[in-house]
């Protein structure tokens, strides 16, 4: 409780809220309609029950956090040589040792601000994961969290529960199971409520709807991904964030 009190007083200090989630949040998906109605070809469903909080106020704590001293600022790269040959070979065993993120560093610094900072340029490396949680050992309750993880932590003080670098972001409504990796796969499996079954029945003649649900189910998942990436997050992405870190410096 003193720890969390700490982080809520550092939190205040800098103008965040701690309790920035927002719960019981309504979704509007588009179903599409073979039939014209007053919204066009599509139809409005409202899906309930999405909880999610602001990305800005979550890095601002991850970098405010103790284990932000563990986090790597400039990327480098990583060679092995071989005993016999000498011949050198790079190694790629963390994002920032990457040569996508070489060359994002290298074209950030080059970049000429039109505000006049003179702060050093740093990569905030976010790193999302999703997947159905199971809440108990017995009954099927389940849940399905967004967690958000920083590529500028090693993957070795990644997977340590003890760092705290798991920072929940979300929690997708029950009738919505989604995987989602970097690669934007989403492998699906998911059950969509059975009101927006009854929903297409009212305006549908056919019996099956697997492709419309499929749709559907893509619809959900894009408009969530709206909701995290707000107008805050793509300022910050386009023009930077001021914090200051763990250690006392600006970046």
């Amino acid at each position: 409780m003193r720890n969390l009190d700490k982080v809520q007083a550092m939190l205040k200090s800098d103008g965040l809220d701690w309790d920035s989630w927002k719960t019981d949040v309504g979704v509007d998906i588009r179903v599409p309609s073979h039939e014209k109605c007053t919204e066009g070809n599509e139809r409005k469903f409202t899906i309930c029950g999405l909880a999610f909080r602001p990305l800005v106020p979550v890095i601002w704590l991850a970098f405010r956090k103790a284990a932000s001293k563990w986090f790597h600022f400039t990327p480098f790269k990583r060679t092995w040589k071989f005993p016999v040959t000498g011949q050198e070979q790079c190694l790629y065993d963390e994002l920032y040792t990457t040569d996508a993120w070489i060359q994002a560093h290298d074209d950030m610094q080059k970049q000429r601000r039109g505000d006049g900072c003179k702060l050093k340029q740093v990569i905030a490396g976010l790193m999302f994961w999703s997947d159905s949680t199971q809440l108990a050992q017995f009954g099927h309750v389940k849940a399905w969290p967004i967690y958000l993880f920083f590529g500028n932590l090693s993957k070795y003080r990644r997977a340590s529960a003890v760092l705290g670098p798991c920072h929940p972001v979300g929690f997708i409504p029950p009738v919505s199971f989604y995987t989602i990796v970097l690669s934007s796969h989403y492998e699906c499996d998911m059950q969509l409520p059975e009101s927006l079954t009854r929903f297409i029945n009212t305006f549908m003649k056919t019996k099956n709807h697997s492709d419309l649900l499929a749709h559907c189910k893509h619809e959900l998942i894009h408009v969530i991904w709206m909701l995290l990436l707000d107008g805050e997050f793509i300022e910050a992405y386009q023009n930077g964030i001021i914090i200051k870190c763990y250690d006392g410096v600006l970046h």
